[in-house]
C-alpha cells in the first residue's frame, strides 16, 4: 500500500507540473476598454503624459500614413502635427469585430476622428474616418496593444462652427 501512495503522489505531482499555465481570460468588453483607453491617452490634453505607455507593449508597432512607427516615433509625429494649432481631438470608435484566442485579442473597427485647429487665424474642423485593426496581448499581466494598422477611408477639412 505505501508504494501505491508514492506512485499516486508522483503521478499527481507530474500532472500538476506538466499542466498548462493559468491563462488570462479576455472578454470583448475588456479588449474594447483597453483600445478606448489608448485613444483617451492620445487625446491632445493628455499627450504630454506617459499615460499612453500604460496601454501599449514595449514592442508596439503602428502602421499609419503609409509608414511604420514604434510608439516614441509615432508620438513625435503626432506632437509635431498638434503643435501646428490643434486645439481639440475626439475619436469615435464603432463597429467592433472582436476575436479572442488564448491570451490575445484582435479587434477590427472604424474610427471617426474630429480635430479642431487654427489655420491662419481661421478655426477649422478636420474629420477623418479610418478602418483600423489592433492586436492585443498580455505584457506584465496587463492586456495591451501590440500592433495597430490604420487606413484612411475619408478625410474632410471645413471651417468649424464658431460656437
Amino acid at each position: 500500500m505505501p508504494m501505491n501512495k508514492v506512485i499516486f503522489f508522483i503521478l499527481t505531482a507530474c500532472l500538476v507540473a506538466c499542466s498548462n499555465p493559468t491563462k488570462n481570460i479576455i472578454t470583448e468588453d475588456q479588449a474594447i476598454s483597453v483600445l478606448k483607453g489608448f485613444f483617451t491617452a492620445m487625446d491632445i490634453d493628455k499627450l504630454g503624459s506617459d499615460l499612453v505607455y500604460d496601454y501599449t507593449t514595449t514592442d508596439f508597432v503602428i502602421y499609419e500614413m503609409g509608414e511604420k512607427y514604434d510608439l516614441p516615433s509615432f508620438l513625435n509625429v503626432i506632437k509635431t502635427n498638434f503643435k501646428k494649432g490643434y486645439i481639440s481631438t475626439d475619436w469615435s470608435l464603432y463597429d467592433f469585430k472582436v476575436s479572442i484566442d488564448n491570451n490575445t485579442a484582435h479587434i477590427s473597427y472604424f474610427n471617426k476622428g474630429k480635430f479642431i485647429f487654427i489655420d491662419n487665424g481661421v478655426k477649422k474642423e478636420e474629420n477623418i474616418v479610418w478602418m483600423e485593426s489592433v492586436y492585443l496581448k498580455y505584457e506584465d499581466k496587463e492586456l495591451k496593444l501590440s500592433f495597430l494598422q490604420s487606413d484612411d477611408i475619408s478625410r474632410e477639412v471645413k471651417e468649424a462652427d464658431s460656437k
